[in-house]
């Protein structure tokens, strides 16, 4: 993954998320478990995100691992290929 992309995904966790960017939150431990404002709400949200900004078509059975910034970024490496 490119640092575009990768810093794409980030600006798009830090808007959906409301995250502090000025805190030097570890953004990398983030996922569905620590984070309560991670609901399904945020996922789909997110998913139809990354879609737009990076030009994919996420495939729904991917959906469901989607549930940390880890496995995100694994999940969009498969399509960025």
């Amino acid at each position: 993954m490119n640092d575009k992309a990768k810093n794409k995904i980030n600006e798009i966790f830090h808007e959906l998320l409301d995250l502090d960017q000025s805190a030097a939150q570890d953004i990398e431990s983030l996922n569905t478990e620590n984070y309560p404002k991670w609901d399904s709400i945020i996922t789909v949200n997110l998913i139809i995100a990354l879609e737009s900004e990076l030009g994919i078509e996420i495939d729904a059975d991917d959906y469901e691992d989607m549930n940390s910034y880890l496995s995100v970024i694994e999940t969009i490496n498969k399509y960025l290929k």
